[in-house]
């Protein structure tokens, strides 16, 4: 048969194979490249891939070419080294600045498109600065001991501010977790302050108009353009419905979810670098910590998840006693914004606010652990994040909790550990603290002889019945002399789990 008709046959056939070709290209996109571009993206790439393939094969051959059934092995090599590539820059040009199911992707500009791509690089070399700067590179900071020195606690949270962006929100959230971090740098951790600046009036209204899908004018009696608060992800505003009640009205910045990218992707690399390199760092599983930071603020850029959340907690805890949830308006709300009632009170960390209603403090205290307990050992759902300016108090005394873009699910069997450790403390029983542990870690190999008597050591330590926050935090300290670790699912929060 001539050349010519079986390169003619050859082309027929690879137009047959051309929507497997596609397919397969998808399939590479989104296993070798983690990146699903979708239908239409997998069609352009797959086609310039295809026919860049082609093209690179005829020329690899050469005119006088006398074996063309090689230009199929080479036409795929060739096309998928080109097709690969060409995905990345679909999803980075095309890549939708809306997070909400089903939104189209709009072309962006092809400068601000590699500006973004290459925004890590410099701000990896920004972090890298600050810390230098504060000699935190140095060797004696790599050592376990280092973790519980206030000096490195310092320096960290001076570097996290320095830096800003999300990186003063990742350590905010890092503070919460005591059951991972030791409480010198968990303290100086909570005391991270952002220094940010408030979004412009016309920027908050050109969001508020595309989320509603008309001017807030329109769907507000009256909308204050003066922020009331201004936080890393958004900045709240007083508002007042058509009916009269008083809401406050969450906007997220524009932008947002770039600068999370971009920092998440440094956060990510310098937590892997540091759990490969330093010691300190794998005891405390920075990788792992890092991927639950990143997670959380994932969550927290969805309001409409927040808004979810709070509808199930107010639900859950309808029958507390002094403990209350705002009403958040579903139809008003959306992934970028939220809109919920407005709660007059003043945070409990203020003593006087505290002292001058009518409830006395250890019962006010009393409600809010209950709430809390009820929460988590009951409902296996719980606010993530209970910090002071998290919870209010009002003139009649009750405590009110918020923002609930932080909230944690717990599965099953961490459920039940729990709810063995609660027995336990109560009973000031070492042996059902110890089977309660080896039913949290999954590990039947303990030895639940050493378990028992060094928690029971503990529970001689602390004074008083039932459960404290002293007495969990020894059980962890007990576990950890042990080599155990709570398991990941037990920690997860922003609703992620």
């Amino acid at each position: 048969m001539p050349i010519a008709s079986i390169t003619l046959n050859l082309g027929l056939g690879y137009l047959l194979i051309l929507p497997f070709w596609i397919a397969a290209i998808a399939v590479l996109t989104r296993r070798v490249l983690g990146v699903d571009i979708g239908r239409w993206r997998s069609v352009v790439a797959a086609t310039f891939g295809w026919l860049a393939g082609l093209t690179a094969g005829a020329v690899a051959l050469g005119p006088k070419h006398t074996q063309p059934l090689l230009i199929v092995p080479l036409s795929v090599f060739f096309g998928v080294l080109a097709a690969l590539p060409m995905a990345i820059v679909l999803d980075v040009v095309t890549r939708s600045t809306r997070r909400r199911p089903g939104a189209r992707r709009s072309l962006r500009h092809p400068v601000r498109a590699v500006r973004s791509v290459l925004a890590p690089l410099g701000r990896f070399r920004e972090l890298a600065r600050n810390a230098r700067s504060e000699n935190l590179l140095h060797v004696r900071y790599r050592t376990p001991a280092a973790l519980a020195s206030p000096d490195l606690a310092r320096r960290v949270r001076l570097v996290l501010e320095r830096s800003g962006g999300m990186f003063v929100k990742f350590g905010q959230i890092a503070a919460t977790r005591s059951d991972l971090l030791p409480a010198t740098l968990t303290s100086e951790l909570s005391n991270l302050q952002a220094n940010v600046s408030r979004i412009p009036p016309d920027e908050v209204e050109a969001v508020l108009t595309a989320e509603l899908g008309e001017p807030p004018d329109k769907a507000f009696a009256s909308f204050d353009s003066q922020p009331l608060a201004a936080a890393s992800i958004g900045q709240a505003h007083r508002a007042r419905l058509h009916d009269g009640r008083a809401v406050i009205v969450k906007v997220q910045r524009p932008g947002v979810d770039e600068i999370v990218r971009r920092d998440a992707t440094v956060l990510s690399f310098v937590a892997r670098e540091l759990d490969r390199r330093v010691e300190a760092a794998r005891r405390i599983g920075a990788r792992d910590l890092a991927d639950e930071l990143i997670a959380s603020i994932e969550a927290e850029l969805d309001y409409g998840r927040e808004v979810l959340a709070a509808e199930r907690m107010r639900a859950n805890r309808a029958d507390d006693t002094g403990v209350q949830i705002p009403v958040v308006y579903s139809t008003l709300s959306s992934d970028r914004m939220l809109v919920m009632d407005e709660v007059i009170g003043r945070t409990v960390s203020d003593a006087a606010a505290v002292d001058a209603v009518e409830v006395p403090r250890p019962e006010l205290a009393r409600r809010l652990l209950a709430s809390f307990l009820a929460q988590i050992l009951r409902d296996g759902y719980y606010h993530a994040d209970p910090h002071p300016g998290n919870v209010l108090v009002d003139s009649d005394g009750v405590l009110w909790l918020l923002d609930f873009g932080a909230v944690g699910r717990i599965d099953p069997v961490t459920h039940a550990a729990l709810q063995g450790f609660a027995i336990g403390f109560s009973l000031r029983d070492a042996s059902v603290l110890a089977r309660a542990v080896r039913h949290l870690v999954g590990d039947d190999q303990i030895d639940l002889r050493l378990l028992e008597r060094d928690l029971a050591g503990l529970l001689g330590e602390v004074d008083g019945g039932g459960f404290s926050p002293p007495l969990m935090g020894g059980v962890m300290d007990v576990m950890e002399q042990h080599g155990l670790r709570p398991p990941v699912r037990c920690c997860c929060s922003r609703g992620l789990c």
